[in-house]
């Protein structure tokens, strides 16, 4: 009986071994079932910041597209501008021009309107017309060489 008590005490110590064996593997398959799982969550979190970049990188695409049609409508309009600019040199130039020719033509009036007397006795009337014809010229003139000048008053 020895030897069976002997044995059964083998067997016991090599039941118990295995329960602890079995108790350490149920631990260890825990943890492993737990480091599993974060994984699968860092995973869905890596996916998720995955999808953010590339829906921000869509937008950062989309206000790139934007921002040169907004530089091509720019350059479009200082082309119209730079035209708009040469159209209205142009027409200053015409306008000095014709200042110039409306001073010419005071002079030429100022000149024409001294030689006529209204009357014999009325001296005081043709001496103001011909002040005025004479302001009136002066006035041209002046602003003639202000428009030649740049000076736009």
């Amino acid at each position: 009986m020895n030897e069976i008590q002997s044995a059964v005490q083998i067997v016991t110590n090599q039941v118990e071994q295995i329960s602890a064996a079995a108790e350490q593997v149920t631990a260890s398959s825990d943890e492993m079932v737990k480091s599993i799982k974060s994984v699968s969550a860092i995973t869905e979190e890596t996916t998720a910041a995955t999808e953010q970049m590339a829906a921000s990188n869509d937008q950062v695409q989309e206000a790139m597209g934007s921002i040169s049609a907004i530089t091509a409508e720019t350059g479009a309009s200082v082309e119209e501008s730079s035209a708009a600019t040469d159209e209205l040199s142009s027409q200053v130039e015409e306008v000095v021009a014709s200042a110039s020719a409306l001073g010419d033509m005071a002079t030429v009036l100022t000149s024409a309107v001294g030689r006529f007397k209204l009357s014999a006795d009325d001296n005081s009337e043709q001496r103001t017309t011909g002040c005025v014809i004479t302001a009136l010229g002066r006035y041209i003139w002046k602003r003639h060489r202000d428009y030649s000048r740049g000076l736009f008053l």
